[in-house]
């Protein structure tokens, strides 16, 4: 017989109860043990994919910094780059079959001023730079474009060889500077991706004509010195050979005439010499050299005017004077003449030259002074 409870009475059902409600608070307890953990894990989770975050961000400001460092080291090689091949570049650009009167002082220009040996140098230095991982291949690009800089510039210097100066027109010479544009053309597109990348203002780097690029001002140097010496030559040397010379039994007026003409243009060509900009690291070695001995070319024009005079005067005094001049200009031209040749304007050096040997190629339709 089952056992009858009496009403309002549990043997067993307080401690149900207590167990009932232990087991509540226990699994409360593991439950919330469970959040806490839960809790905990994911902070530490979150931490940690913060921490490597910032790691992250720590490691790509780094690179950054360290593409920043390296691509301005190479913006100020392009720099001397520029400064180097451009004055050259000029040159070349001008190397032109139909305009005759800039071949000579291109081929000086471009043969006479080692811009070789310049960006060899900067090979050197291209070559001593660490690029980081991202820029490998643009490093390998600059340097590519530096050797087959340095290669054509070696061809086109090789036309000193030459005795006329119109080769530099043909072949190795022209594909050497068809090469070089392309050349400089790799250097430039290289650099412009590393400014970019870096957020930096692309730096100047040589290019032909017709290359856009940023322009930047270009400091006197030998190479422009030289071509606008020559040049300047070369003009009062057409201006020569266009002066009719008159014959010995000419009219004394006319004769007269011709001397002023003549020395007109010998003085036009000091003027044009003296407004050439000197490049620095030169600038006393011509002033104690070529611009010291120019003045025997303002001494020649003297004797021209005076010999006009004496013509006009019938003046012997005066003729005497003129010859005399004449004769302290020769000596006086003579350095000039050696002192022009000596710095690379040939064309110049043959120009004043008061005994010059006969050479159509560089007469190219002109004339030399004639002490």
């Amino acid at each position: 017989m089952r056992p009858t409870a009496i009403p309002g009475r549990d043997p067993g059902g307080e401690s149900t109860v207590r167990r009932t409600t232990a087991r509540s608070i226990w699994l409360q307890a593991l439950v919330c043990l469970a959040v806490i953990v839960g809790v905990i894990a994911g902070d530490i989770t979150i931490a940690q994919a913060r921490v490597a975050t910032n790691h992250k961000r720590a490691a790509l400001r780094k690179l950054h910094r360290a593409e920043v460092a390296y691509v301005a080291q190479v913006d100020a090689i392009s720099r001397q780059l520029f400064t180097a091949v451009q004055p050259v570049q000029n040159a070349l650009d001008k190397l032109d079959a139909s305009r005759p009167q800039y071949i000579q002082a291109a081929r000086d220009a471009v043969v006479n001023t080692k811009t070789t040996t310049a960006v060899k140098a900067l090979d050197v230095q291209i070559a001593k730079l660490r690029p980081t991982t991202t820029f490998t291949g643009q490093h390998t690009a600059l340097q590519a474009a530096l050797k087959e800089m340095v290669k054509h510039l070696t061809t086109l210097e090789h036309g000193k060889k030459s005795k006329d100066a119109s080769d530099l027109l043909d072949e190795p010479y022209s594909g050497a500077t068809l090469n070089l544009s392309i050349a400089e053309d790799n250097w430039q597109k290289t650099l412009a991706g590393l400014d970019a990348a870096t957020h930096r203002v692309q730096a100047p780097s040589p290019g032909s004509v017709g290359s856009t690029r940023p322009h930047a001002a270009l400091a006197a140097s030998k190479a422009s010195w030289i071509f606008s010496a020559d040049a300047a030559c070369a003009s009062s040397s057409h201006q020569l050979f266009l002066l009719k010379e008159p014959s010995q039994s000419a009219p004394l007026p006319t004769i007269a005439k011709y001397e002023d003409k003549y020395a007109a243009i010998i003085t036009k060509v000091n003027a044009d010499l003296r407004k050439i900009a000197l490049p620095a690291k030169d600038k006393l070695y011509l002033s104690r050299t070529i611009y010291r001995s120019i003045k025997a070319n303002d001494t020649l024009a003297m004797s021209a005017r005076t010999l006009a005079r004496a013509l006009r005067a019938r003046s012997i005094a005066l003729l005497n004077e003129s010859d005399a001049q004449e004769h302290v200009a020769t000596k006086g031209m003579s350095s000039l003449s050696q002192q022009m040749k000596a710095y690379g304007a040939e064309y110049c050096g043959w120009f004043f030259d008061p005994h010059p040997k006969t050479d159509t190629n560089k007469a190219g339709g002109g004339g030399t002074i004639s002490a």
